[in-house]
């Protein structure tokens, strides 16, 4: 289903717009082209994010959804319902965007690996089809994801604490509406 309108669905909307699809390609369908234009890589995505609003160019098909989300909303991710694993990873994105502490809190991170370990990280995620300046934002998403199992439970590692650090760290709580639609 090709979201047209977000009047058509029922939500509670504040600066992050959180939507469950279920299917991969309805996902993609909605969300999938924005988050090329954000990000880079191209390809079937598990979860979507992007700021909004939305970077352009947008289609005549696109501007119609745009043009229905609500004032406010400065951030927008997509993701499978029941994926728990990707729902933390845009989370994780949304947050680097939405509070200053947490993207700080990445930098700081980020900062504290060896040339090594950056260029390693680097040349991966660039590899993948990422931005050049989006690789931050990417390595504290996958550090994020990779501390959960796909059921949602944690993984027990040296990133068990990742996720509390970045999304329960410092600064405001994110304000978050979500939607489903399927």
């Amino acid at each position: 289903m090709l979201i047209q309108s977000i009047t058509d669905l029922d939500f509670d909307a504040h600066e992050l717009l959180e939507v469950e699809f279920d299917t991969v390609e309805d996902l993609n369908a909605n969300f999938g082209r924005f988050t090329e234009l954000f990000s880079g890589p191209k390809g079937d995505f598990l979860s979507c994010n992007f700021p909004f609003p939305t970077p352009e160019p947008i289609t005549e098909e696109e501007k119609a959804f745009v043009s229905s989300v609500p004032k406010g909303i400065k951030y927008v991710i997509g993701y499978l319902k029941g994926d728990h694993k990707n729902k933390w990873h845009a989370m994780a994105h949304a947050s680097y965007y939405l509070d200053e502490s947490r993207k700080n809190f990445i930098h700081s991170m980020y900062d504290a690996l060896s040339e090594d370990e950056k260029q390693e990280l680097r040349n991966d995620l660039l590899q993948m089809g990422y931005r050049e300046d989006r690789l931050i934002d990417e390595c504290g998403a996958f550090a994020v994801s990779e501390s959960y199992n796909e059921d949602g439970s944690r993984v027990e590692d040296e990133f068990s604490d990742i996720e509390s650090d970045v999304l329960e760290g410092k600064g405001d709580k994110l304000d978050v509406g979500c939607w489903s639609c399927g």
